[in-house]
């Protein structure tokens, strides 16, 4: 999910540790790749939106074993953890 810290009140890895708070595992997305060491000094184009969504999105609970009330708690806490705003 992307988190706009503007409208939600709270940014993507703030929200992952209050939802950590509350036993809900998320993580960021995959760090774009040149971030990682080995590629840091080659050539980049172009990579605005990467940087965005590695800073913006968390990767919410997701597996076939989810029960509907699990969806409900995680949905429930991203809603009063960012202050109740879609």
């Amino acid at each position: 999910m992307l988190v706009d810290k503007e409208k939600a009140g709270v940014g993507s890895r703030e929200l992952r540790k209050a939802l950590a708070g509350q036993n809900i595992q998320t993580r960021p997305l995959w760090a774009p790749i040149h971030g990682q060491r080995p590629y840091r000094d080659c050539q980049a184009y172009r990579i605005e939106t990467a940087d965005r969504l590695y800073r913006d999105a968390l990767s919410l609970p997701c597996s076939v074993g989810l029960t509907q009330a699990d969806q409900e708690r995680v949905i429930a806490a991203v809603r009063d953890l960012s202050g109740g705003r879609n």
